[in-house]
């Protein structure tokens, strides 16, 4: 079972939710425990879903990029994890995050999910909670970079409100970008009420070497 213990934890972020199969699904913020779980969540996925993720042909995590990337502020920095329990422990199968942009206006995002729950309507969910959280931490947008082959991300993005222009950098992206209105549109509502189960957003880009921001969110 797994236990919150740390200071300002965001417990408001917590979200059970049932698939239309039944299975239990948590949302939570990340805790520094989990580690070795997102560690294992990453080695899990597909080489192609690694790709949309990192642009890259990483396999796992290097220490010092784990660390940062479980040990959030939840304001500045915040990541979400979809766990379900599995033989009695808690297994990771989603993850998104924002994390503050200095080099741009906003919050950059990132969205990951475990290949054999890509299209069940986790990254959706996922989603819909990153964007009302970023909104509540006082984002007025948030951006994110997709390969131009990743449709399935694309679709999703359109239908969360964001628009998609060219990348400034690199001419393999799209950058995707939404204003975050006080009211939201109607994507977080419908997310919570079950709708939107499609294909989950997963992927970002800025390679390391080229772009001041990457470190951000683990690439």
């Amino acid at each position: 079972m797994t236990t919150y213990s740390i200071h300002h934890y965001p417990t408001q972020l917590i979200d059970v939710w049932h698939c239309a199969d039944g299975r239990r699904v948590t949302v939570r913020p990340i805790l520094p425990q989990d580690a070795e779980p997102s560690q294992a969540f990453v080695r899990r996925l597909s080489r192609e879903s690694r790709r949309r993720r990192f642009l890259g042909t990483l396999t796992e995590l290097a220490p010092s990029t784990l660390e940062r990337l479980t040990h959030v502020d939840y304001r500045h920095h915040l990541a979400l994890v979809a766990e379900i329990a599995s033989d009695g422990d808690a297994v990771l199968i989603g993850e998104a995050r924002y994390a503050c942009a200095d080099d741009v206006p906003g919050a950059e995002f990132a969205l990951a999910v475990a290949d054999e729950w890509q299209g069940q309507g986790v990254g959706t969910r996922l989603l819909a909670s990153l964007l009302g959280a970023a909104r509540d931490a006082g984002f007025r947008c948030l951006f994110g970079d997709v390969l131009q082959d990743n449709e399935p991300m694309l679709r999703l993005a359109r239908r969360a409100g964001f628009r998609a222009g060219p990348h400034p950098d690199d001419d393999r992206l799209l950058r995707v970008t939404t204003d975050l209105a006080p009211a939201g549109n109607g994507f977080e509502a419908d997310a919570i009420r079950g709708g939107g189960t499609l294909p989950p957003l997963a992927g970002r880009g800025h390679p390391v070497e080229r772009y001041p921001g990457a470190a951000r969110l683990g690439v």
